[in-house]
C-alpha cells in the first residue's frame, strides 16, 4: 500500500513539475531562414490545459500583432495555437499569419524552443527559442521607441517609459559573458543616472549578431544581459528595479551582412520600462 501511494505522489509530482515549466512569461525570437522576428508568450497552465498571450513585432517597425493562445502540455510538450487576434499593426492587407506550434523545456538551461508553423498560405515554418522573463508581456499598442545619446545625455532629464539607450562601449570576452574592464565607465554612467532617477525601473536587453547556433546565441544574450544587472546590484542599484532579457539574434538594427554591421548587433540595451 505504501509503494502504491509513494508512486502516486510520484506521479502527481512530476505532472505538476511538467505543466508547471511552462507558466509565466517568455521572451525570445522565430527565425525564418534569413528574418528573425521578435516573440513574447504568457502561458498558464492549469492540469494540462493551457491559456494565454502571445505577440510579435517585426524589427525596427511599428508592425506589431497581439493575440490569444490556447493548447495542452502532452509528454513534457506544450502545444499551442492562436485563436483569436486581439489587436494589430498589419504591414499587409492580409494581416499577420495564424500560428500554431510546439515547446520542449530544456531542463539544462531553462529556457523552451520548437517548431512554429502557420495553416495560412505563404507563411511557412520556423524555430522559436525563448528564455523565461520576469517583464510581463507587453498588451499595449505603442510601440514607438526613442533611443537617447548616453554620451550627450542630462542625467537629470524627464526620462519617459519606452525610451532606450544603447550601451555602445560595453564589451564582452569573445564567446563569453565576462565584461571587458573597459565597459565600466559605461556602466557607472548608468549606474548614476539610477541613482538620480529613483523612480525609474529598466530592463537590459542583450542581443547577438547572426553567427552561430540559434540557441547558443540566445543563451549568450541572456547571460549578457544577466551580467549587466549583476553588475548595477552590486553597485548599489536595489534588483526590483533591473529585469533583463535576451533575445539572440533578433531585433538586429543592421543587416548581418557585414562585420562591422554584426558588431553593431552585438550589444546591450538599457529600455525605461516604468516609473513609480
Amino acid at each position: 500500500m505504501k509503494i502504491i501511494l509513494i508512486l502516486f505522489f510520484f506521479q502527481i509530482f512530476t505532472i505538476n513539475a511538467q505543466t508547471t515549466n511552462y507558466n509565466g512569461s517568455w521572451s525570445g525570437n522565430l527565425k525564418q531562414g534569413d528574418k528573425n522576428y521578435a516573440y513574447w508568450f504568457k502561458f498558464k497552465v492549469d492540469h494540462f490545459k493551457v491559456t494565454g498571450f502571445g505577440r510579435t513585432e517585426i524589427p525596427n517597425s511599428n508592425y506589431y500583432g497581439l493575440f490569444k493562445v490556447v493548447g495542452y502540455v502532452k509528454n513534457d510538450t506544450l502545444f499551442f495555437e492562436e485563436t483569436e487576434v486581439i489587436k494589430e499593426k498589419k504591414r499587409t492587407k492580409e494581416g499577420w499569419c495564424a500560428i500554431k506550434g510546439s515547446l520542449v523545456f530544456n531542463k539544462s538551461n531553462y529556457h523552451i524552443a520548437g517548431e512554429w508553423y502557420s495553416l495560412t498560405p505563404n507563411c511557412g515554418t520556423g524555430v522559436l527559442n525563448l528564455n523565461k522573463t520576469p517583464r510581463e508581456i507587453n498588451l499595449n499598442d505603442n510601440l514607438t521607441v526613442s533611443y537617447l545619446n548616453i554620451d550627450s545625455l542630462n542625467y537629470l532629464k524627464e526620462f519617459k517609459v519606452g525610451e532606450r539607450i544603447i550601451l555602445s562601449k560595453v564589451f564582452y570576452t569573445t564567446n563569453s559573458s565576462n565584461i571587458e574592464p573597459v565597459s565600466k565607465k559605461q556602466l557607472n554612467e548608468i549606474v548614476k543616472i539610477l541613482k538620480l532617477n529613483r523612480d525609474l525601473k529598466i530592463s537590459v536587453m542583450g542581443y547577438t549578431d547572426s553567427d552561430g547556433n540559434d540557441e547558443y546565441n540566445l543563451d549568450l544574450s541572456y547571460l549578457r544581459a544577466l551580467k549587466i544587472q549583476t553588475y548595477l546590484i552590486d553597485n548599489g542599484i536595489e534588483k526590483e528595479r533591473v529585469v533583463y532579457e535576451g533575445y539572440g539574434e533578433a531585433n538586429p538594427i543592421f543587416p548581418n551582412n557585414n562585420e562591422i554591421n554584426k558588431a553593431k548587433n552585438r550589444r546591450v540595451e538599457i529600455e525605461i520600462i516604468s516609473k513609480k
